[in-house]
């Protein structure tokens, strides 16, 4: 059993690559057999590490009338966040799958950044002698939609100084909590308190 796992960390990247590679080919063959145009989201997201992450998913059906959805694309994003790189990133992706003559329609939050990718994503795809047109093309977010509606309902013009309020409020009762068990734990701990 000893020989069965190999220590090196080239050959399991060789494995993980390789099984990637056959997925994709997979892939690759099931959303050629959709019946017309691949439509999209994707998402720009940065972790509390302040890596930021591009995640495209496409939806298609199949000859069958199934509907298939399924990450294309999780990239780490570099660069700025703006929809010329969006788009960059995005066309990258679709031409690995081979479906930049599929692309239909895309759901995506309201972000101007958004509105700006799909400009450049209409742009190459005229320069290869596709037609597109980005608004026609462009679906909101309903999800993102409610979201906006309830936070405006609920706070009014300013969400953003009402959640830092909130924050702030939180932040002030959790010290409030830390001081309190350091009280409990004796002399040592008032002057821990009395230093902090």
């Amino acid at each position: 059993m000893p020989h069965a796992l190999r220590s090196s960390a080239n050959t399991i990247k060789s494995w993980i690559l390789s099984q990637f590679h056959r997925s994709q080919s997979e892939l690759i063959y099931k959303i050629a057999l959709s019946r017309r145009y691949i439509h999209f989201t994707f998402d720009l997201g940065t972790l509390p590490n302040y890596c930021s992450f591009f995640r495209v998913v496409a939806h298609w059906i199949d000859q069958t009338l199934r509907l298939h959805s399924t990450v294309l694309g999780l990239r780490r994003f570099r660069g700025r966040h703006t929809g010329e790189n969006q788009a960059k990133h995005f066309s990258d992706i679709v031409k690995a799958y081979k479906i930049t003559d599929k692309i239909g329609y895309f759901t995506l939050d309201n972000a101007t950044n958004n509105d700006t990718a799909l400009e450049h994503i209409a742009k190459h795809l005229q320069d290869v002698g596709i037609a597109f047109n980005p608004v026609q093309r462009r679906l909101l977010c309903f999800g993102h939609v409610i979201n906006l509606v309830v936070k405006a309902f609920l706070w009014g013009t300013n969400s953003a100084a009402f959640e830092a309020e909130i924050n702030s409020h939180q932040e002030i009762e959790q010290e409030a909590e830390e001081l309190e068990a350091w009280r409990r734990k004796g002399p040592l701990c008032k002057l821990h308190n009395i230093i902090t």
